[in-house]
């Protein structure tokens, strides 16, 4: 592939000393913003993780499967209500398992994620090397990369496996315009490990990949086919049988893949009314912005990212059309690809000199669009982070808990608890809410749950249930529940006498089956400076108790 703007090179066409010692400089400068980035991120990520500011859905979920898998067992994840490849494709967590071997943290994974996801730094370096000749430019758009708000987001919210395709694919772009087809494979198989959307990301990469090599395509293009279809019926047999309830998202179109499909092709009109919307172009701006537009230079390589990007704008989940997640996971490596091959296009036309100039505007670009990343943002805009003294009286409750013991808990205390065979978001499993593969399942994730069940049917799922202990914090998110319900829950469940309060903090409660209850009471007593005189005191107790903090959420 021809390069633009080379440098001079010795009489056999290799680098001279001086383009070796330039290259090296820019590069080891690379290497310095992604280790700051490493250290940056993981300062945020585990404030973030200590103050109990991430949550059951997902980090939750991922590591209680990981833990599983390291231990030889079976990833059915008592979290989420299924087996982790019911939910999604990842199969990549297989891979990570090993890590446990080594240290068996909820931060071990967001270690793992944060630097993969710097190091995608390095193959953008080295693209941008291959394509313009310029190892300047290539270090402005690694940290063009490192600056993405969408990685950044993307770096500290929670844990995905699919974040892990952001480096891999940029690598693939790498080797297939260098040529080697085994690093090149190798990519995009890993990549396919991660979700089951990847599948489409690899089938437009094919696409792409046709035009370049025509064998490479078709077998990429295989690939990505056999991967949608692998990761399809893997999902359909763990999920009972049922498809992806991911699917609903998009019901508005159909009920099946082919459905969807159809309906996208026959009715161009009705999805260009669904696709430019407010909140979708504002998706769109906050995703090129930062990169200066350059992606649309390069319409053929951004083109890879369609099928992802239409799969956020038409979904009726509000959250896939913000980069403020982990939804525009396949569509940030993409993007920063393609402005590679933009700025290569942009120089094409212009005299050499203009670098300095596109460089300069460059990073105005990249610093007006930190503007969306959480780099001096107000986290607490985004996540319930607990005051510091508040997260250190839940760690000293959360100690009471044996590794061993069945537990329901809160949904911010679940990464604290992950480490078991059985462990479950409250009001999980004496209600069940947000619970398993189903339709019903998902809205209630989305949507909240509003089945509130009666003082009865909550005491007689107490009086059956093999639950041990059940943790409390109302400053915390009270999800899946609306607020009004969790505090009409909680009062159910501190009336029933199968459990007492064992442990009691200003902010926080642990009770016991079996536990005394009476004595409970006193320590509850205690803790919130409240007079329980007669059982006609306790409603009103536990509402004051329950809304003396306001959440943080």
């Amino acid at each position: 592939m021809k390069t633009v703007l080379p440098v001079a090179s010795g009489a056999e066409g290799n680098p001279t000393k001086s383009e070796r010692i330039d290259s090296r400089f820019w590069l080891g400068a690379l290497l310095l913003c992604v280790v700051l980035y490493i250290l940056i991120t993981l300062r945020f990520v585990f404030d973030l993780y200590d103050r109990y500011a991430m949550l059951a859905y997902d980090l939750g979920i991922f590591d209680q499967a990981v833990w599983l898998i390291s231990r030889g067992q079976s990833p059915f994840v008592t979290v989420r209500g299924m087996h982790i490849l019911a939910d999604h494709f990842s199969v990549l967590l297989y891979l990570l398992a090993p890590l446990y071997w080594l240290w068996a943290s909820p931060k071990m994974l967001l270690i793992a994620q944060t630097i993969a996801l710097a190091l995608g730094a390095v193959p953008v370096y080295a693209l941008a090397y291959k394509q313009i000749g310029s190892s300047q430019l290539g270090f402005v758009m690694g940290v063009a990369y490192l600056l993405y708000p969408a990685l950044q987001w993307t770096s500290i919210y929670e844990f995905h496996p699919e974040n892990f395709a952001i480096p891999l694919l940029i690598g693939a772009f790498y080797f297939l315009a260098c040529r080697r087809w085994a690093g090149y494979f190798c990519c995009i198989v890993v990549t396919a490990l991660t979700k089951e959307t990847a599948g489409l990301i690899i089938i437009a990469l094919g696409l792409y990949a046709f035009t370049m090599d025509r064998r490479i395509g078709w077998r990429t293009l295989m690939l990505g086919v056999t991967s949608v279809l692998l990761a399809t019926a893997t999902v359909r047999h763990f999920n009972e049988g049922q498809p992806s309830a991911y699917l609903s998202l998009y019901a508005t179109y159909g009920t099946t893949p082919q459905e969807i499909v159809w309906y996208l092709l026959t009715h161009p009109f009705a999805v260009g009314s669904s696709l430019f919307t407010l909140s979708n172009l504002r998706y769109l701006f906050e995703l090129l912005q930062p990169l200066m537009f350059l992606p649309l230079l390069a319409p053929r390589v951004f083109a890879v990212a369609t099928p992802v990007l239409l799969l956020n704008l038409l979904s009726k989940r509000a959250g896939m059309q913000m980069i403020y997640g982990q939804y525009a996971v396949f569509i940030t490596p993409i993007a920063v690809v393609a402005a590679i091959y933009g700025v290569e296009r942009l120089l094409r036309v212009c005299r050499p000199k203009a670098k300095v100039a596109l460089s300069t505007l460059f990073c105005v670009s990249v610093i007006v669009g930190t503007a969306w990343s959480p780099i001096g943002a107000d986290l607490s805009r985004f996540y319930g982070i607990l005051p510091a003294n508040q997260a250190d009286a839940l760690d000293a409750l959360l100690v009471h808990i044996p590794a061993n013991a069945t537990v329901s808990a809160q949904s911010a205390l679940l990464p604290h608890l992950s480490h078991r065979k059985h462990i479950y978001t409250f009001p999980n499993p004496f209600h069940r809410s947000a619970w398993g593969g189903s339709i019903t399942a998902l809205e209630e994730i989305d949507n909240g749950d509003r089945s509130l069940h009666t003082i009865e049917q909550v005491h007689r799922a107490l009086a059956v249930a093999e639950i041990e202990y059940i943790a409390l914090c109302p400053r915390s998110s009270p999800f899946p529940l609306s607020r009004e319900d969790y505090e009409q829950y909680t009062l159910y469940v501190l009336q029933s006498p199968h459990y007492g309060i064992i442990v009691a903090e200003k902010h926080a409660i642990l009770l016991r089956r079996g536990a005394d209850h009476a004595n409970g009471w006193r320590l509850f007593e205690q803790a919130s400076g409240t007079q329980i005189a007669s059982e006609s005191d306790i409603p009103i107790t536990v509402a004051q108790w329950v809304t003396a903090f306001p959440p943080v959420w």
